[in-house]
C-alpha cells in the first residue's frame, strides 16, 4: 500500500464512469460469468458525493444501509480476511479497520477499503472487502461507512503464524427448522472459536427469502463484543451451481480449496461432493495432498458422507473410488461430512475390502482417518440405523463438532444445541475449557476422541514419535522482504540431510538440499523437513516471507537534513523534539540510516520554512531493534500550513515507505505527526533515514 497525497485533484488513474446496481453500488458477476470482475471505480462526481457524504456524517449517527455481514479467507488466514455483507442501499460502501478500538468513530481509524468484488445473486447486491497485509494472531475493530451512514462496530482475529492451539466448530445442514438452526449459531457465539467448517445445505431450496432468513440467523454467531467468526464454506446438493462462491466469495467457483492454519500445521480442504469427484478435482487433491505431504495435521470437510449412517441414503461408490486412498496414503486425520442428519464418529480406518472389513473400510487405530458429523445444524433428523462395524458411536440429535487443535493433539466433543440460550461463553484467557452449562454428547465410547499426530504408512517418521525428534528450524530475515531476504535452517539432531522447497510444496528425498543460507525475494514460503536414508524422518516445519508493500520512487537525498532544524513548537511525550543521530548504528532493514533522527509515537512537530525549501523528502520506518522484537505499528502524517499533504500506510515492523511531498511556494509551516496504531505505544520509535529538505 502507497501513502497517498491529499490535494484537490482527481487522483490519478480516476474514471467518470460506474457500473452501478439496484442499491447503487458498483456491482459485477450478475450470474452470466461467475469469473467476471469489474474493478470499482473512482470519478470526480462520485468524489463530490463523498465530500458531501463526509459533512453528512459528520452530524448524524445514521446506520449504514448494510445487513447480513461474514467473514471469508481466500488466501493465508494469518495475514488476510474478506469482510462481505449484503447491501440495502445508498452508494460508495468502505470498510474502516485497524487494531484500536473506535467504536463507531469511523475517522479514527487509521486504514480503509473498498469493495475489491461485488456479485448480484438473489436480486441482492453482495459486497466483498478483501483486505491483505494483515498482522499475524491480532484483532482488528471495523465499521462500515456508506452515503447512508455508520454500521456498528465488528471485530475480527486473524490466524496465527506459529502452532499455537485453535478451535473450530464443525457441522452443515442447517435448512427447514430455524429455532435449530438459531440455537447452533447461539452455541458459535459461546465458543468464540478461529472459524466454522460448514458443511453445506444452507436452505432447503435456494430461494431469496431463505437465504436472507439464513444470514440473518448467521448474526447470531457474532459474539456480545462483536467478535466475528470467519466460515469455511462447502457446498451441499440444496445449493445451486453457484450460490456458495457468489454469497461467500470463495477461492474458485467450483469450490474446492485448502487453507493453512497453526503456521502451515494444519491444512483444512475444503472438497465439492457435488461435482465429479474425480477428474480435475481429484488431480487437484492428489497433488496439493503431495506437496503437502509432511504436514503434521490434515483435515477435510466435503458434504457427501462415504457411508451414510443412516439406510435411506445412498452409498458414495465414485466418491470412495476418487478420494479414499487419497486420504489414507497421505496421512489424512479427520474428515467432517454431512448430509445425512444423523451424527457419528468412527474408529480410524482405511480403505480394504478383505476379511474384516465392512463397506470397504477396516479399523486402523495407527494410521486410519477419523470421520465425524453427517450434518444436524437444523436439517430433519433422520434414523441412525446403519451403523458400521467401525462406528465408534452414533445418535440423534441437533448438534456441531467443537474441534480444539494443538501441537500434540487434535480433541473432538459434540455439543447439543437445543439448551443454546442457557450456556455461558468461554473466556478467552481461558478458550478450550467447557463453558458453563454446555451440554456435551457422552456415547460410551467417551465424551472426547483424541487424535495424535500419524506418520505416512511405511515412513521412518512412524517409527519414532515427534517428541524423540527435534525439529528443524527455519528463519527468514527480515521476513518482510524488500529486495532479497536471508534464509537460514538448523536441526540440532544428529544424522541425516535437510531438504527444503520455495515453491509452498512439501520436500522430499530428491528437493533442495540446505548446505548454507540462501537469500529468496518476494512472497515465499520455505518447507524443509530432515531426512535419513532418503525418508522423511521430521515434520515439515516451514517459515514464509512476505513482499513488502509497493513503495514510493526512491525520493532525492536532502540537502538539508531535517534533524538540523529546531521545531518551533513540539508536542508529544515529555515534548520530545527528535534525537538526532549522526552514523551510531541506527539501522533501518538491515542499512545504516545515515544522518537522522529518532521520534517517538505521540509526537508532533511543528518547523518553520523559507521560500527555499520545495520539497520534504525521507524515509521512515521502525528501526530494526523494534523490528526483530516485532513489536510497533505507527502512522506518519505529513501536513502543511495546517492541511493533510500526505499519510504513510500503517508501518509495522520492517516495513518503510519513502516520503516525497513538493511544498507550495506560499507555504510557512511544515507539521510532521508519528502516531502509534493498535498496541502501539509512546514508547515506540520512528527512524527519520535520510529526510529534510530539497530546492528543487
Amino acid at each position: 500500500m502507497q501513502g497517498v497525497h491529499s490535494d484537490e485533484s482527481v487522483p490519478k488513474g480516476a474514471s467518470d464512469e460506474s457500473v452501478t446496481g439496484k442499491s447503487g453500488v458498483p456491482w459485477v458477476d450478475a450470474g452470466e460469468d461467475p469469473n467476471q470482475r469489474l474493478a470499482m471505480k473512482s470519478s470526480p462526481r462520485f468524489l463530490l458525493l463523498g465530500l458531501a457524504t463526509a459533512i453528512a456524517l459528520s452530524v448524524t449517527t445514521a446506520e449504514a444501509a448494510t445487513k447480513y455481514y461474514r467473514l471469508m479467507w481466500k488466501d493465508d488466514p494469518a495475514t488476510t480476511m474478506v469482510v462481505g455483507w449484503t447491501q440495502s442501499g445508498g452508494i460508495l460502501p468502505a470498510v474502516h479497520y485497524g487494531e484500536e478500538d473506535f467504536e463507531e468513530d469511523w475517522e479514527r481509524y487509521p486504514m480503509q477499503a473498498e469493495p475489491e468484488h461485488v456479485t448480484k445473486h438473489l436480486d441482492l447486491d453482495h459486497c466483498f472487502v478483501r483486505l491483505r497485509g494483515l498482522k499475524a494472531a491480532t484483532a482488528y475493530f471495523f465499521v462500515v461507512r456508506d452515503s447512508e451512514g455508520v454500521s456498528e462496530r465488528r471485530w475480527f482475529r486473524t490466524a496465527a503464524m506459529d502452532d499455537r492451539p485453535f478451535a473450530l466448530v464443525g457441522g452443515g445442514d442447517s435448512r427447514n427448522h430455524r429455532e435449530a438452526r438459531q440455537n447452533a449459531n447461539r452455541i458459535v457465539a459461546r465458543l468464540r472459536p478461529l472459524f466454522v467448517a460448514f458443511g453445506g445445505d444452507y436452505t432447503a431450496s435456494s430461494t431469496k427469502q431463505e437465504w436472507e432468513e439464513w444470514f440473518e440467523d448467521w448474526q447470531l454467531t457474532v459474539g456480545e463484543d462483536g467478535l466475528m467468526v470467519p466460515i469455511v464454506a462447502t457446498r451441499g446438493n440444496h445449493e445451486k451451481a453457484h450460490d456458495v462462491h457468489r454469497l461467500f466469495d470463495t477461492a474458485i467457483p467450483e469450490d474446492y480449496f485448502a487453507l493453512d492454519f497453526a503456521g502451515g500445521n494444519f491444512r483444512l480442504y475444503t472438497l465439492n461432493s457435488n461435482i465429479p469427484r474425480g477428474g480435475g478435482q481429484a488431480r487437484w487433491l492428489e497433488k496439493d495432498l503431495e506437496q503437502h505431504r509432511g504436514i503434521r495435521w490434515k483435515m477435510a470437510q466435503y458434504h457427501h458422507p462415504f457411508r451414510p449412517h443412516t439406510s435411506g441414503k445412498a452409498e458414495q461408490n465414485l466418491q470412495y473410488q476418487a478420494w479414499a486412498h487419497l486420504f489414507y496414503g497421505h496421512g489424512l486425520n479427520l474428515a467432517l461430512e454431512c448430509d445425512s442428519h444423523t451424527v457419528k464418529r468412527t474408529w480410524p480406518v482405511r480403505p480394504y475390502r478383505g476379511k474384516g472389513s465392512d463397506e470397504g473400510f477396516i479399523r486402523d487405530d495407527r494410521f486410519g482417518t477419523v470421520f465425524i458429523g453427517e450434518g444436524c445444524w437444523g436439517a430433519p433428523l433422520r434414523s441412525k440405523d446403519d451403523d458400521k462395524e467401525w462406528t465408534r458411536a452414533s445418535g440423534l440429535f441437533n448438534q456441531v463438532d467443537w474441534i480444539v487443535v494443538k501441537p500434540d493433539a487434535i480433541t473432538i466433543r459434540t455439543v447439543q444445541v437445543d439448551n443454546a440460550q442457557e450456556v455461558g461463553s468461554v473466556s478467552d484467557d481461558d478458550p478450550f475449557r467447557e463453558p458453563e452449562g454446555i451440554a456435551l454428547w457422552t456415547p460410551d465410547s467417551g465424551t472426547e476422541v483424541v487424535l495424535t499426530p500419524q506418520a505416512l504408512p511405511g515412513s521412518a517418521l512412524a517409527k519414532v514419535t515427534a517428541l524423540e525428534v527435534r525439529q528443524p528450524e527455519i528463519s527468514i530475515d527480515p521476513p518482510v522482504v524488500l529486495g532479497r531476504s536471508k534464509v537460514e535452517i538448523r536441526s540440532e539432531e544428529i544424522g541425516g540431510e535437510i531438504r527444503y522447497t520455495v515453491d509452498g510444496s512439501a520436500p522430499g528425498p530428491r528437493s533442495n538440499l540446505y548446505e548454507e543460507p540462501f537469500e529468496v525475494g518476494g512472497d515465499v514460503t520455505v518447507r524443509g523437513a530432515l531426512f535419513r536414508n532418503g525418508e522423511l524422518f521430521s515434520h515439515v516445519v516451514h517459515a514464509r516471507a512476505v513482499a513488502h508493500p509497493p513503495l514510493n520512487p526512491e525520493p532525492p537525498r536532502p540537502e538539508a537534513a531535517l534533524a538540523e532544524f529546531r521545531p518551533v513548537i513540539a508536542e508529544g511525550p515529555r515534548r520530545e523534539s527528535g534525537r538526532r543521530f549522526e552514523r551510531r548504528g541506527v539501522r533501518l532493514r538491515g542499512e545504516d540510516a545515515g544522518n537522522g533522527m529518532l521520534t517517538k509515537a505521540g509526537v508532533q512537530l511543528e518547523y518553520a520554512l523559507d521560500p527555499s525549501m520545495r520539497r520534504f523528502v525521507g524515509v521512515v520506518g521502525l528501526p530494526d531493534s523494534a523490528s526483530r522484537a516485532g513489536k510497533g505499528a505507527v502512522s506518519v502524517e505529513v501536513l502543511v500550513d495546517g492541511k493533510l499533504f500526505y499519510r504513510t500506510p500503517v508501518l509495522s515492523p520492517w516495513q518503510i515507505d519513502r516520503i516525497n511531498v513538493p511544498l507550495p511556494a506560499t507555504a510557512k509551516r511544515l507539521t510532521v505527526r508519528v502516531k502509534a496504531v493498535g498496541e502501539a505505544s509512546s514508547h515506540d520509535e520512528l527512524v527519520w533515514a535520510h529526510s529534510g529538505f530539497t530546492k528543487s
